[in-house]
């Protein structure tokens, strides 16, 4: 019953977490639009900041959430160094959307710096642009960081039953 209840809390926040994928991606074609329509520089670095970012949070996501494989307690090397291949690609991909991440915290520096030195007269669009790359920031990372955990653990676990294994049947043995 507690695992199926964990693997439903597990299911239930990886549909947030694609959710607002989605609602950035879309918030990048709706900015991607009001550049083109106002020829705006800072909505099109905007939208592309977002549109880049959005794909990249939910492979991220997927990535994670598939990495993790609740499976018998023994298994074959080969699944291992698949499992073990999987984790890697999982961490790859988490720390990429970390980046991001960072990025996107950068870009909203940068037009704070822009904003106070007058470079840009823009003081709704700064304003509006930090508080949804502070909430996005303030969502993902947090989760992120769960997820690279668990990768991990999961990781040092197949990588020890992997070394069993090796140790067992002489691998390498020349």
């Amino acid at each position: 019953m507690g695992n199926k209840l964990a693997s439903h809390h597990r299911q239930r926040l990886l549909t947030v977490a694609l959710a607002i994928a989605a609602l950035a991606f879309g918030l990048g074609v709706w900015l991607g639009y009001i550049a083109w329509k106002r020829d705006s520089l800072t909505f099109g670095v905007s939208a592309m900041l977002l549109l880049l970012d959005a794909p990249i949070l939910a492979l991220a996501a997927i990535l994670a959430r598939d990495s993790v494989l609740h499976a018998a307690a023994r298994k074959s090397a080969n699944l291992l160094i698949d499992d073990l291949a999987r984790a890697d690609s999982a961490l790859r991909f988490i720390r990429l959307a970390r980046a991001h991440m960072g990025v996107a915290a950068s870009y909203a520096f940068v037009l704070w710096v822009c904003q106070s030195f007058g470079l840009i007269s823009a003081w709704d669009f700064v304003v509006y642009s930090t508080f949804i790359i502070a909430a996005a920031v303030a969502g993902y990372l947090p989760w992120f960081a769960r997820q690279e955990k668990r990768v991990h653990v999961y990781r040092e676990a197949s990588r020890r039953q992997l070394d069993e294994i090796k140790a067992t049947e002489n691998w390498f043995a020349g």
